[in-house]
């Protein structure tokens, strides 16, 4: 399952908010973590989402819901073996793609620190980025991208945002966006609000009825 928490925290599926991810991993599901819906939070930052997962996991089923080691799992490996290519990526192995990252820790703002994992899921955000390496190439060195028109790809993407705009009906400005229908039921399709409607039937089966057989 991609799970995408700050989108997710837009809205509710009935009475509940939708953070199933504890549910989910009790069944034994693959969860990683996503980008979704920029034009509602504005959000570009995979290494926030994990530690919005975290939080917003916490608030919803109570603290200690993921280590800072699962988290950094599921931005890593675990995203790799959910698309079925962890044995090429997601981890520094022997005969597995170069990829990886450098992040600088060692900067005013995140010192001092005594707990590595925890402030690379609690205060690391994706400026403190300083290189990318993907299959032993360097795209991006001590801040400066190398490996494109950084100006070209930002018109192009802005260009792209704009016709995106025009063709669903988006109304964006400085000071918020506001979506072409207002109603939940017309911009969520079917499929995951029956999804949810059966992870949350399930639970109130398990509360009120189960618990008081055991």
């Amino acid at each position: 399952m991609l799970h995408c928490p700050t989108v997710y925290s837009y809205f509710q599926a009935g009475k509940r908010t939708w953070f199933p991810l504890p549910a989910l991993q009790e069944f034994g599901a693959k969860v990683v973590i996503g980008l979704d819906d920029p034009f509602w939070f504005d959000s570009w930052d995979l290494v926030q989402e994990a530690k919005h997962a975290r939080l917003l996991s916490n608030f919803e089923y109570g603290a200690q819901q993921w280590s800072s080691y699962d988290l950094l799992k599921m931005l890593t490996i675990d995203a790799a073996r959910a698309l079925g290519i962890d044995d090429h990526v997601g981890s520094l192995e022997p005969g597995k793609r170069a990829d990886l990252l450098v992040i600088d820790v060692d900067t005013p703002r995140l010192q001092p620190f005594s707990n590595l994992p925890s402030v690379l899921t609690n205060s690391v955000t994706a400026g403190d980025i300083e290189t990318v390496v993907v299959d032993g190439e360097v795209l991006m060195e001590e801040q400066p991208v190398t490996s494109m028109d950084v100006e070209a790809v930002r018109a192009a993407a802005t260009r792209e945002r704009k016709r995106l705009q025009a063709h669903t009906g988006w109304k964006t400005s400085l000071a918020g966006s506001t979506p072409s229908d207002k109603s939940i039921l017309r911009r969520v399709s079917a499929q995951p609000l029956l999804r949810a409607m059966r992870q949350y039937g399930r639970g109130f089966v398990n509360e009120h009825f189960l618990t008081h057989i055991n």
